[in-house]
């Protein structure tokens, strides 16, 4: 294996190092990753909830708000609509619980049974039914075309709540539509989960109940006298979103920009004093002073000038552009909301353990507001109040330790998803929402069987179809694994397409037939077109939807050798794989330590880039010149793995090496010096966390 580590430019890594105040380690990883714009290094440097992106950016976010408060006003019947993964679970759960902010006559359901994936035209006459005026989908919906046109014939509104792509670039008629991912949505940010997308909404929901600031127009004002020359900055906010915006000394233009506003200042004295300079004392204009309240609220910020603020502000800090007073006010305005009505948002902060499941387990890219989303929402979920998730925890062993995405991709997402793949999704459902002491064993072992069950199926159906993926790797020109099974069982396909993708490193559709219909699901290192492959078979298929790291579809069973045939004629075009992605012999490192210098302070670089996930792979370090001064070959059935123990420095560092048993004695043995390039992971056993190597690679 090949190691190698990119070379950075000092300049830059001191640059980093000075402005963000953080250690030259640390600012030179940045830099080796490519993260060095402020709006990227902040995500990593952050983790308060004031950094995240306002929800009202979405276009139709006071829309949907609204007609929340219309279906309490008129007293409706909602429905909440989800997915049975555990995004599309945990997103309904998320907004099941918070809608009872309003006090709502709510339904949640979830696919069981042989239900097809998204919101169809049976569950809309059911629901008409029941009486039920208003559906909301989550974690799907953007693609249920007939299925809202029929919600519309029958006159049920409908909130599409999702993250997937929209088919061919089209939408459904839908009342809104909330999803980062259609085009013109106004949002900053497209790599958010369903789960974190209904969270959004839950925020905004929080927010609409400040009946002062709600769809309140506010106008901020604030005048700098800049070496003799006053300037004036007014800024419009809706929702706390900027609107407008002027930097001027004229006074037409800033007369007309105030007129009919209602105008906030930070300082009424000084404001006032400057005002008149410009536009003398002939001009009546009522101010509001804010900061009387701001420093009620926010104490620490008493007795310090702006000019000393700004100079501290970590908005500031992350800004791209010229960051004036104004923009420091405006923050402190919105801190204070967020301080002042703390109790408000409470239940948008109690979403968040959901949220970070939910993010975590979709493959989620793990950089942006997601961050802080994951993070936060680990701590609340390390200290679950949910009964049915306390007791899932406990049996999986999580319980009285500090989450990571680890221990959510391994030990708490299967568990969840088990149960949709197993047709009964709804348990899922009833384990999140549980909060009956009394419940919570009997869900805990329902789930916990279903999960054993589901992977005793797996594991059988992998043993039967492991010998044809080799044939149909060659088949699709070693770009591509296509494979339909007999014996196939629709809920694992999704784990055998993952399996299959992990083996190849090439994107893998795996179908299994149910009735007269064949389910597929894909799974892809990231080189599949997703939309070039849905639109290049958009006549033959069903239904489709998701990412490009995992879709899924249907079509008739008598259409599957023209699918086979269309897939091949797509992979010939060259359209469907943007580029291969080869496995490669090269280890990218992400610094170099001195032996001298590796300590267990490490650890705090390490928790920068958690959680590690998507688009955020954990960080790989490498040291010279240490010693091996014990082996032991560890393995249930077969002795494949290493113990190792290592001297560096002043410490000695516990170390696995996985299926690496047979390199002892012909790459290294024990007394041994050697060149390491490894992982620093935390090692939670018997109560206790201590500090181990993750051994990629031993060079002698």
């Amino acid at each position: 294996m090949i190691w190698e580590k990119t070379e950075v430019e000092p300049t830059i890594v001191r640059a980093l190092s000075e402005k963000y105040g953080i250690d030259t380690l640390l600012s030179s990883i940045f830099v080796r990753r490519g993260i060095t714009a402020p709006n990227d290094i902040k995500f990593f440097l952050e983790k308060d909830t004031r950094f995240l992106h306002n929800p009202f950016l979405f276009k139709d976010m006071e829309d949907v708000i609204d007609r929340l408060h219309l279906a309490k006003e008129e007293g409706e019947k909602v429905l909440v609509f989800g997915d049975k993964d555990v995004d599309g679970v945990t997103s309904s759960v998320i907004l099941y619980e918070s809608l009872g902010i309003l006090d709502l006559d709510l339904t949640i359901t979830v696919p069981t049974g042989s239900d097809s994936y998204g919101l169809s035209v049976k569950v809309v006459d059911e629901a008409y039914n029941k009486d039920i005026s208003l559906i909301i989908t989550v974690d799907c919906g953007i693609s249920a075309f007939d299925a809202i046109n029929r919600a519309k014939e029958l006159g049920i509104s409908i909130i599409v709540i999702d993250h997937h792509n929209p088919r061919d670039g089209e939408l459904p008629n839908a009342d809104f539509i909330i999803n980062p991912k259609v085009l013109g949505s106004g949002y900053p940010f497209s790599g958010l989960a369903a789960c974190g997308v209904v969270s959004k909404v839950v925020w905004a929901l929080c927010f609409s109940l400040i009946d002062s600031i709600y769809k309140s127009p506010i106008c901020f004002l604030h005048g700098e006298d800049r070496n003799g020359d006053i300037e004036f900055s007014a800024v419009k906010l809706h929702n706390l979103v900027e609107t407008n915006r002027l930097v001027s000394n004229d006074k037409e233009e800033l007369i007309d920009f105030l007129r009919g506003e209602q105008i906030l200042v930070y300082g009424e004295k000084f404001q006032k004093s400057l005002f008149n300079k410009v536009f003398g004392t002939a001009v009546e204009i009522h101010f509001l002073d804010i900061e009387p309240e701001i420093h009620r609220v926010l104490r620490g910020i008493v007795g310090r000038s702006l000019q000393e603020l700004t100079s501290l502000s970590k908005m500031r800090l992350y800004s791209d552009l010229e960051f004036r007073q104004i923009d420091l006010i405006i923050s402190l305005f919105t801190t204070y909301i967020d301080r002042r009505y703390m109790d408000n948002f409470e239940p948008f902060i109690k979403t968040l353990d959901l949220v970070a499941l939910g993010t975590v387990a979709d493959l989620m890219p793990l950089k942006g507001e997601n961050r802080i989303l994951v993070n936060k929402g680990m701590d609340i979920l390390s200290k679950t109040k949910r009964e049915g998730l306390l007791a899932v925890m406990l049996k999986q062993g999580l319980l009285g330790r500090d989450l990571n995405s680890k221990d959510i991709s391994w030990g708490l997402a299967p568990i969840i998803n088990s149960a949709g793949r197993m047709k009964k999704a709804d348990i899922a459902v009833e384990v999140l929402l549980n909060r009956d002491s009394n419940q919570k064993n009997r869900l805990a072992l329902e789930l916990l069987a279903l999960n054993k069950e589901r992977k005793s199926i797996s594991d059988s159906i992998w043993s039967d179809v492991y010998g044809e993926l080799h044939s149909v790797y060659e088949e699709f020109n070693n770009k591509l694994i296509v494979l339909y099974h007999k014996n196939m069982f629709k809920g694992v396909t999704g784990i055998i397409a993952s399996r299959a993708q992990s083996i190849f490193n090439v994107p893998s559709i795996i179908l299994a037939k149910e009735d007269d219909e064949l389910t597929g699901s894909i799974r892809s290192p990231g080189n599949l077109d997703i939309n070039q492959f849905f639109q290049g078979l958009g006549d033959i298929l069903l239904e489709w939807g998701g990412h490009k790291c995992a879709a899924g579809f249907k079509l008739k069973y008598s259409d599957l050798s023209k699918f086979l045939s269309r897939v091949k004629k797509l992979l010939s075009s060259g359209k469907i794989i943007t580029k291969l992605n080869l496995k490669s012999d090269k280890l990218k490192i992400d610094a170099f330590i001195p032996s001298d210098y590796l300590s267990p302070d490490i650890i705090k670089i390490n928790d920068y880039f958690e959680p590690y996930g998507e688009a955020n792979k954990p960080l790989v370090f490498g040291t010279k010149r240490v010693k091996i001064v014990d082996i032991n070959f560890m393995g249930k059935m077969e002795k494949k793995h290493l113990k190792l123990l290592f001297e560096i420095g002043n410490y000695k560092w516990p170390g696995i090496f996985w299926n690496s048993a047979e390199r002892v004695g012909v790459e290294f043995t024990k007394d041994d010096i050697v060149d390491i390039a490894y992982r620093v992971e935390k090692n939670f056993y018997g109560g206790n966390e201590t500090l181990q190597l993750n051994i990629m690679d031993i060079i002698k």
